[in-house]
């Protein structure tokens, strides 16, 4: 995860729901493999996002790992 920004002291929760149905990535970019595509309306919750402020790294209600997603 060295592509990520976060520092988890200045950490503020973002929560929401995916406005569609999107695909989930393992890494930051259409080059790592899709690992879900989420349903619309999926409780979302962001913990970072990248370098090049595009690509979030969320936790997801019923999935038990932390993909990245496109804004």
């Amino acid at each position: 995860m060295d592509a990520l920004v976060w520092a988890p002291w200045q950490m503020t929760w973002v929560d929401g729901s995916l406005p569609i149905t999107m695909n989930v990535r393992t890494g930051p970019g259409t080059d790592y493999e899709v690992a879900a595509v989420v349903p619309q309306g999926t409780q979302a919750r962001i913990y970072g996002i990248d370098p090049g402020e595009n690509w979030f790294l969320v936790e997801m209600e019923g999935y038990s790992s932390l993909y990245w997603l496109y804004r």
